[in-house]
């Protein structure tokens, strides 16, 4: 019998881990997606990428959704689908009017001097995870939301 991919594997059992909603924690979301990169094959630029859109995702629910409460949790889910990776992260923060999440997906000008000076209020990350994924929906929950993020998988060739 042929070996399965790692891929293959994650398909049948996916990852799930709940966290405080705190920001402390983003160091193990980050050890996570690398290690699960690195077990998947994932090729450098696709692991970066899904790094750093999934950081974002977990980042606007701590600090957007629960506003930084540690009592509630981010629940971050992880399967593989045919060709590609599927991020769940929920959380318990109200929903987010259509109008809002249209905006917060176009590009905007940034004041680089606000940024240097501590005063930049954020807002990227929304566009940042439409461009570095192949796909980015909300999905409405009972007691909050799900941020669904796909992005399909290029191996570096690691079976």
């Amino acid at each position: 019998m042929k070996p399965k991919r790692a891929s293959e594997r994650l398909v049948h059992g996916g990852l799930r881990v709940r966290l405080e909603s705190r920001l402390e924690n983003l160091r193990l979301v980050r050890t996570l997606l690398t290690s699960l990169g690195a077990w998947l094959g994932l090729d450098e630029e696709t692991g970066h990428a899904v790094e750093l859109a999934v950081v974002e995702g977990v980042v606007n629910a701590i600090r957007h959704a629960h506003q930084g409460r540690p009592e509630l949790e981010v629940e971050l889910r992880v399967t593989a689908t045919s060709g590609g990776l599927r991020f769940e992260i929920e959380d318990q923060g109200p929903a987010i009017p259509q109008p809002v999440w249209d905006a917060a997906a176009r590009p905007r000008e940034v004041d680089v001097d606000d940024v240097d000076a501590g005063d930049d209020p954020g807002g990227r990350g929304l566009f940042l995870m439409r461009q570095l994924m192949e796909h980015v929906a909300l999905r409405p929950k009972k007691g909050g939301k799900v941020l669904v993020l796909t992005k399909r998988m290029a191996p570096s060739g690691r079976q």
